[in-house]
């Protein structure tokens, strides 16, 4: 699991909204938050910097959204979200901010899903 800076944040890779808006997150995110737990799933905004949104917990492997939450969460089919370690309770998937922008700049490997 990378760390895109000494003493930031860990991330754990790069989640795409494919055509049929679903997400596949990467499977260390669901291992390390026993995602898999629950029956449903609670998403809400993320940080104002890093958009996006975070996941409290979730019993399948991918996640598909509403149009309307695409809508209001400002995301596309196509757009990549990177799983970010957040909280004890809730990972991000961030849509934008300088987060993203060391990812991509990021000289070692993070994987796609």
């Amino acid at each position: 699991m990378p760390q895109l800076n000494k003493g930031g944040k860990f991330v754990f890779g790069l989640s795409v909204i494919h055509p049929d808006l679903t997400i596949h997150i990467p499977p260390q995110t669901l291992l390390e938050y026993n995602a898999t737990r629950d029956g449903k799933v609670i998403i809400f905004t993320g940080s104002k910097i890093t958009g996006g949104f975070c996941v409290t917990t979730y019993s399948l492997l991918s996640i598909k959204l509403p149009h309307s939450t695409l809508a209001v969460l400002d995301l596309q089919s196509g757009m990549e979200l990177l799983s970010i370690r957040s909280s004890n309770i809730a990972f991000t998937m961030g849509a934008k901010g300088p987060l993203l922008q060391k990812a991509h700049n990021f000289q070692g490997s993070i994987e796609k899903y």
